[in-house]
């Protein structure tokens, strides 16, 4: 997700630029089932089953919630930096988190 965010802030403001971020994006909500299938597998197994349904209601709300506060937080940003470079910036910011995941003794056994 991160690497389709940067190169979408790298692309053309064409109109050739603009069908290769149409197919970026096709691709990447294609993968979006990979990251949640290992997210919910990780909740079923890690929480007891008398919250389990408090906490999935929990999950699913503050992912209904980050569309809009998204939308919110990147429309204070543009007033400051253009379009591409959020989407450069938050491609940036997703690899590093991956990074820090991937190097996090905690978080990798988990």
């Amino acid at each position: 997700m991160g690497l389709s965010l940067f190169i979408s802030g790298i692309l053309p403001g064409n109109h050739y630029g603009f069908i290769i971020f149409i197919i970026i994006n096709f691709i990447a909500g294609l993968c979006i089932p990979l990251i949640d299938a290992p997210v919910q597998t990780l909740l079923q197994d890690k929480v007891e089953h008398k919250n389990l349904g408090k906490v999935i209601s929990f999950y699913l709300m503050m992912i209904g919630l980050a569309g809009p506060a998204g939308l919110s937080l990147s429309s204070v940003i543009s007033k400051f930096m253009s379009t591409a470079e959020i989407f450069i910036g938050s491609g940036i910011l997703l690899i590093l988190m991956l990074l820090v995941a991937l190097f996090d003794r905690k978080l990798r056994s988990i």
